[in-house]
């Protein structure tokens, strides 16, 4: 292309009028097996792992919910965050308050992507408490 023309969806226009079609390939690049393949071992590299638990949150697989009349019920594949010893068979609470952290749990499970971060606050006596739930 030289510097007199101009693109125009498709087609180029010399200043002098003169209209010609393109080819697809002379719009785009092609696409490069190399770059691909490296794109493909960062995908496979970059699966997370299991996901160590710390003191007040929690990373793995939204793999349970159940409703209550006290808000929804979640449990993690890998277990509670260290803040939640105790908790009864592994469940935490998303208070009914808390009606947006809800929706996101409910549009993860209905959609299937359920890996997330879950953060919590101890309630002793009870089921640990959801403040924040973060998909991953």
């Amino acid at each position: 292309m030289t510097p007199d023309s101009l693109i125009v969806v498709g087609q180029t226009e010399t200043i002098y009028g003169e209209i010609s079609p393109q080819r697809p390939a002379d719009l785009h690049r092609s696409f490069n097996p190399a770059v691909g393949g490296l794109v493909l071992a960062l995908a496979c590299w970059a699966v997370p792992g299991p996901a160590p638990a710390a003191e007040t949150y929690h990373s793995g697989v939204l793999n349970n919910i159940t409703s209550t009349a006290s808000g929804l019920m979640v449990m993690l594949d890998t277990g509670l965050p260290d803040n939640c010893a105790g908790t009864p068979y592994g469940w935490m609470l998303i208070p009914e308050l808390n009606k947006t952290m809800i929706a996101t749990a409910l549009l993860m499970w209905a959609t299937g992507s359920r890996l997330v971060t879950i953060y919590t606050t101890p309630n002793p006596g009870g089921y640990c408490i959801v403040n924040q739930l973060d998909p991953v």
